[in-house]
């Protein structure tokens, strides 16, 4: 009996434990910006960082380059920090990504056609 006891004295106190650690978790969890500033300038990085991964693709640069910034673009549309997320451009920027390094994968020497002589 005294066993019983302890256990669900155990139990209940456990349960309280993960119920008010679990409230305040979510009572921060979908929280807007303190100030608008705030809210602002997080927008202002997301801006700024796509502009500046789309000029990378753009422009003339390596194809490990902008197969990166297409990865990174995917990344910065779909973060749920993003107040204009756009998940669409996520996956357009994703399966650029997934094309350039298909095209970069050679086949195995047996699987390619023989060359006629």
């Amino acid at each position: 009996m005294h066993r019983l006891k302890a256990k669900i004295n155990f139990t209940v106190a456990v349960t309280l434990v993960l119920v008010f650690a679990g409230c305040s978790y979510l009572t921060n969890f979908n929280r807007e910006p303190s100030s608008p500033a705030d809210g602002q300038a997080v927008d202002n990085r997301y801006a700024g960082e796509i502009t500046e991964l789309d000029r990378v693709i753009q422009g003339d640069s390596k194809p490990g380059d902008a197969k990166n910034a297409h990865l990174k673009l995917a990344q910065l549309y779909s973060d749920h920090n993003n107040q204009h997320r756009n998940y669409h451009k996520a996956l357009e920027h994703l399966e650029a990504c997934s094309k350039s390094l298909r095209s970069r994968i050679r086949k195995p020497w047996h699987l390619n056609e023989p060359t006629a002589n």
